[in-house]
């Protein structure tokens, strides 16, 4: 007679020797469904090991299926999370190195206008450093010839990064080329005037017999 211990451990010992994953509540519950159906049977009768290894083959083959669909739905599943993980990631990211720009809005006209004034604010700071520079050159020049002095200097072709003195002498030194062959001395009259003051002086002084 077939007992469900005895059953059960022909159940266990086979599921040893083919290292079949069923678990304890299966165990408990096959041999006492086989030991009730095959009470009257011998438990170490070939043909019942055979019955009972057949129903075991059987129930982990089953059981392995039912696992192997669930571990394919749960990789689509894990892919899945993944994608949306990276997904996700990417966007955190993006955010984190790459902050959404806010642009403003500047209307044309403003753009303009300060365009304008950029524009204006150099030509003022040019013609300030031109007006410094032609002050500065006129020290060296007879004022007759200051009219003259600034039409040299309106074609000259002027760098204004360069300092204003250095700018004054340049004009003085071209001024001097151009003019000098033609009218003579163009230094400033008063000091030709005070020279020759002194030397009418000189002139005009009584002479003296020094015994």
């Amino acid at each position: 007679m077939a007992t469900q211990a005895e059953v059960l451990q022909k159940v266990s010992d086979y599921c040893t020797e083919k290292q079949y994953t069923l678990n304890d509540d299966f165990r408990s519950k096959f041999s006492e469904k086989f030991a009730g159906a095959y009470a009257d049977a011998d438990v170490n009768d070939e043909k019942t090991l055979d019955h009972i290894k057949f129903n075991l083959d059987t129930a982990f083959s089953a059981a392995s299926k039912e696992i192997k669909l669930k571990d394919e739905v749960w990789k689509t599943e894990k892919a899945d999370y993944l994608k949306q993980i990276e997904a996700l990631g990417k966007a955190h990211e993006g955010k984190k190195e790459k902050p959404e720009k806010v642009e403003s809005t500047i209307p044309e006209e403003i753009k303009k206008e300060l365009e304008e004034l950029k524009r204006y604010q150099a030509e003022g700071q040019k013609r300030e450093k031109r007006a410094n520079v032609l002050k500065l050159a006129q020290k060296n020049v007879r004022e007759d010839l200051h009219g003259n002095l600034e039409d040299v200097f309106n074609i000259m072709e002027i760098d204004y990064s360069k300092d204003e003195s250095e700018l004054a002498k340049e004009l003085n030194a071209n001024f001097t080329k151009i003019y000098k062959g033609k009218i003579g001395d163009v230094r400033p009259q008063l000091s030709q005037n005070t020279k020759r003051s002194y030397e009418d002086i000189l002139k005009n002084l009584p002479k003296v017999n020094v015994f």
